[in-house]
């Protein structure tokens, strides 16, 4: 709408009838023109309703807009034409290597100026399925189907759009989610085009429309007596040489330039182009630049008006508004150009192509996860985790760094007090300035606890997914490629469908996802950064592993569920190199480990400097890190401690202090065998695997545990797919269903099943993607999800005999003898359990024609 503000004169009557009336006249007229409460104006309605009636007639959408069309592409063709006609010889005559390079920059506008309009005008912008029933939260009122978000109705196509910005008369066509990249490269490629005839025609401009009129030269006879001759210009020019012919005096030569083009239909020609490039640069020059403006922001043109209304509401009550669809300017343009994995922006932007705008399917997956519930939510008055982590916000902004960990009158420790390493107090720290900037509200001392805004629950969750994009995602795509390049040496061609199956199961485990995104914590910082420490060491760069181990370790104390087996493994390779396996001389092994160390101490010493200076406020912070008070293990954690407690209740038989001694022991038990292992010997390998043996030990025995924690496992065992890709598969789904009672307190059921199926489909799907039948390991995981069709129970009496009948794509071209090994290799540990075993084998040809007899 267009606001009309204006002021009517300010007169004074001495009648005050006659002022009353003057007053009345002034609403009226004020009433008409601009209504303050609606914030529109009736007479823009007026004026421009007659052109919204012909832009939504079916006369202007059926019939006028191929006519667009139609004028777009002659007026293409014909700058094209007169390019070619006129400049090429043109510029030929001057460089033919000039020429050259135009002809190459040129024809690649062309292309992509072609290529892209016409996939503007034939992708369908995206419409919501209208043939299914679904149970929808908002539907279209003007054509009654589930509207989803970001959805507007176009009342020329008579359709709803996602993500539409306008529908393009030039297009005859909405400008959507399927081709809103094509529009936006077609009037970019357009303007660099017209940018492009503009430079390099301005020569031929020139000379056509300054020096000459288009008609050529005029004869004019010599003035007597005065060997002179006129130029259309006026100027007075000395003759050096006449030369008589029989059709005439020929033009005289002298110094000034003279026109080359001088035929009436190139001066036309030029005149078009002229009027055409300029027309065309100022009309989508400024569309080019509205468009990126709204791009950069993660809004359409529809969105800006609505987010500029609502950001305007918001700011008059003291809020901030923030666009749920806007991932920072450079993500936003990633997901517009579509640029995931595999793709370049030189490749996939500056040539044309055809696929889809698409966003990484981890951040999607846990923006669809974040939508859920989360920990306490509308549970008083401790309410969960969510409060926990904003109340540490809370603390940090508004209290001096020396009370974070003490209980005072601003700071009650019984309310979720702080206690993580200082990592965390310094990361709590900046996103509760963050969070201060958008709303003082969210950090609030004391009055804050509790908050329950969406706008907070939005921030909040960002801050999380910001986590994820910079630290978590990252760390896995590094080490998955590192442990194949180094630890399997796995880098041929039949590789690659393997590595992508690994970097999917490790991106999209659910466990951590439905914990971080659903019930809300940031275990994806400490987890990243172990991930970044372990990839660090695997390629020798202990120093640097080192650091961000204790980074780690100072964000989450669970890290610790590590430290043995990177413990033994740096000291190990102080003294003997992992690669070429011969050993350092005792000083220089000693000035390895002293090197190592003093930086280790160095990092600990940064990061605890505030509490060094008392030893009582150092000894508080490291009894809130390890409380011993708070019992042996959390709620249903699936250790061994709850559930031996099932059975005796060692909880109420033994002290805290008598379980701590315990646990340690049998911690201790668990954990050293496979850390002396691999100091003795420090190999990759043993590495991954004394990584999952010291976590899961942590795990089972340690004290203090929580149901979360077994995501540290989690990330351990996702290292050793490549190595046991099944026994991987099978342990991450066991845990992450070991944290459905957390999962289910905090009302994430479906998020759980849905996710984990997900996974699993997934998984499946990927694993039928693979032609890799050459990989054994592949090879037993596919197995397994075709066995089952038959199995008859023959028992006897004297233990479990079964046959089974086995139905495999694998079986084809392969003896019976290959075809049993192949089943074995995926049931090898199955197979122990079972007394009698009998197999049966069919391709699903052997098997349909063994079904029709």
């Amino acid at each position: 709408m267009v606001q009309i503000k204006f002021k009517l004169p300010q007169l004074r009557f001495r009648n005050n009838k006659i002022c009353e009336t003057y007053e009345y006249l002034k609403l009226c007229i004020k009433s008409l023109m601009y209504n303050e409460h609606l914030s529109q104006s009736y007479i823009a309605d007026v004026l421009i309703e007659p052109i919204f009636k012909l832009v939504d007639s079916k006369i202007f959408s059926r019939f006028l807009g191929p006519f667009f069309v139609v004028g777009v592409l002659c007026l293409t063709t014909a700058v094209v034409f007169i390019s070619y006609w006129i400049g090429f010889p043109y510029w030929w005559k001057k460089s033919p290597e000039t020429t050259i390079f135009l002809l190459i920059v040129g024809n690649w506008l062309l292309l992509n100026v072609s290529f892209h309009y016409i996939m503007a005008a034939k992708t369908n912008p995206g419409n919501p399925p209208t043939d299914r029933t679904y149970n929808a939260v908002s539907i279209c009122k003007k054509c009654l189907i589930p509207k989803p978000p970001r959805t507007h109705h176009c009342s020329i196509c008579k359709k709803c759009v996602l993500k539409f910005d306008h529908h393009c008369p030039w297009l005859n066509q909405c400008i959507g989610h399927y081709n809103q990249r094509y529009f936006f490269l077609y009037m970019v490629y357009t303007v660099i085009g017209v940018i492009f005839i503009m430079l390099f025609g301005i020569g031929i401009g020139y000379e056509v429309l300054w020096l000459g009129d288009g008609g050529g030269w005029e004869e004019i006879e010599a003035l007597e007596g005065s060997p002179v001759k006129f130029n259309l210009t006026g100027h007075v020019i000395p003759v050096t040489e006449v030369e008589y012919s029989e059709v005439g005096i020929a033009p005289a030569k002298h110094d000034l330039p003279i026109g080359e083009l001088n035929d009436p239909v190139v001066y036309r020609c030029i005149a078009f182009m002229a009027v055409i490039c300029v027309s065309t640069f100022v009309a989508l020059g400024a569309l080019s630049i509205w468009h990126y403006r709204l791009i950069s922001r993660g809004e359409t043109s529809v969105e800006s008006h609505i987010n500029k209304s609502e950001r305007k509401r918001l700011n008059s009550v003291g809020k901030t508004f923030i666009n749920p669809y806007n991932f920072g300017k450079t993500n936003n343009w990633r997901i517009l150009f579509g640029l995931t994995r595999g793709r370049s922006f030189w490749r996939h932007v500056l040539l044309p192509s055809s696929h889809m705008p698409q966003v990484s399917g981890a951040i999607c997956l846990r923006s669809i996860i974040s939508l859920h519930s989360y920990s306490g939510l509308d549970k008083p008055p401790m309410f969960g985790d969510f409060e926990a982590q904003r109340h540490w916000q809370e603390i940090t902004v508004n209290l001096p760094i020396k009370d974070w960990y003490e209980n005072t009158t601003d700071n009650d420790l019984l309310y979720w007090g702080l206690d993580y390493p200082p990592l965390t107090a310094y990361h709590s720290f900046i996103m509760g300035l963050a969070g201060k900037q958008i709303n003082e509200g969210y950090v609030e001392l004391h009055k804050s606890r509790g908050i329950t805004e969406e706008l907070h629950k939005n921030f909040m969750r960002n801050t999380v997914m910001i986590a994820d994009i910079l630290i978590y995602i990252p760390s896995l795509l590094i080490i998955c490629h590192i442990i194949f390049k180094r630890v399997m040496r796995m880098s041929n061609h039949r590789a690659d469908w393997f590595l992508f199956i690994y970097l999917a199961i490790a991106i999209l485990y659910p466990g951590q996802i439905l914990i971080d995104n659903g019930h809300f914590q940031y275990n994806n910082i400490s987890l990243g950064l172990a991930v970044f420490a372990v990839a660090c060491i695997l390629i020798n760069r202990r120093i640097l592993g080192a650091i961000f181990f204790v980074l780690a370790l100072n964000y989450k104390q669970m890290e610790l569920y590590h430290a043995m087996p990177i413990f033994c493994y740096l000291l190990s390779n102080c003294f003997i190199d992992p690669d070429e396996r011969k050993k350092f001389g005792l000083l220089q092994g000693l000035f390895r480990l002293i090197t190592l160390g003093l930086v280790v101490v160095a990092v600990f010493v940064v990061l605890w400097l505030p509490w060094l200076g008392s030893l009582e406020s150092l000894l508080q912070v490291v009894h809130r890190i390890f409380p011993l008070n708070r019992g042996i293990f959390e709620d249903k954690v699936s250790n061994i401690w709850c559930i031996v407690n099932v059975f005796f209740k060692i909880k109420e038989m033994f002290s805290n202090q008598e379980m701590a001694r315990m646990c340690l022991a049998c911690t201790a038990t668990a954990l050293v065998p496979s850390a002396f292992n691999l100091l003795l010997n420090p190999k990759r390998k043993k590495l991954l695997y004394a990584l999952f043996n010291s976590s899961m030990a942590f795990f089972l025995f340690s004290f203090q545990v929580h149901e979360k924690s077994i995501l540290i496992p989690a990330v351990s065992a996702i290292l050793l797919f490549p190595m046991d890709p099944f026994m991987v598969l099978y342990f991450l789904h066991i845990a992450t269903f070991s944290m459905f009672p957390l999962l289910a307190k905090d009302g994430l059921q479906a998020a759980f099943i849905g996710l984990s199926d997900a996974f699993l489909i997934l998984v499946k799907l990927l694993i039928d993607k693979t032609k890799d039948k050459q990989n054994g390991k592949l090879s037993a995981i596919e197995m397994l999800w075709k066995i089952g069709d038959e199995v008859v129970d023959e028992s006897d009496g004297c233990g479990g005999k079964f046959r089974a009948v086995i139905v495999s794509e694998d079986f084809a071209g392969k003896s019976l003898l290959q075809r049993h090994r192949l089943v074995n290799s995926a049931l090898q540990e199955e197979l122990k359990t079972i007394h009698a075993f009998s197999q049966q084998t069919y391709t699903p040809e052997q098997w349909e024609t063994a079904q029709s007899k």
